[in-house]
C-alpha cells in the first residue's frame, strides 16, 4: 500500500479482498491499477496513462471534482465505464456514483 492516507489504504485493501473473492468465484482475473494524489493534474495524467494501457473500467475518487471532469469525458469517448467513489464529478456520464457518509464514533 504505502500511502499515508488511512481512507485510501482501507479502500484499496477492501478492493483487493473483493477482487480475490470475485476471481475465486468466477475465474475472471481482475488487475487493479492504483494511483493516489491530491493533485488533480497528476490524477488526469495517471488516468490517461491507464487508459492508454487498455483498461476496461475506472473507479475514480477526486479531491477536486470539477478539475477531473476531463477524465470522465475521455472515458466516455472510449466507452470505458466509470464509477465515482466518495465524490460527485460534474459532466460526463458514470455507471455508478458511490458516496460514503462518515459519522464520528464509527
Amino acid at each position: 500500500m504505502g500511502h499515508g492516507d488511512i481512507a485510501f489504504n482501507g479502500d484499496q485493501y477492501g478492493s483487493e479482498l473483493e477482487i480475490k473473492d470475485f476471481t475465486a468465484r468466477t475465474g475472471i482475473k481482475v488487475k487493479m491499477l492504483t494511483f493516489g494524489s491530491n493533485n488533480p493534474m497528476e490524477q488526469i495524467k495517471a488516468a490517461e496513462t491507464f487508459m492508454g494501457r487498455g483498461i476496461d473500467g475506472m473507479l475514480l475518487s477526486s479531491i477536486q471534482s470539477p478539475a477531473v471532469t476531463p477524465i470522465i469525458e475521455q472515458c466516455n469517448k472510449r466507452d470505458i465505464p466509470v464509477v465515482t467513489h466518495d465524490s460527485q464529478v460534474p459532466g460526463g456520464s458514470r455507471s455508478v456514483s458511490c458516496l460514503m457518509q462518515w459519522r464520528p464514533g464509527l
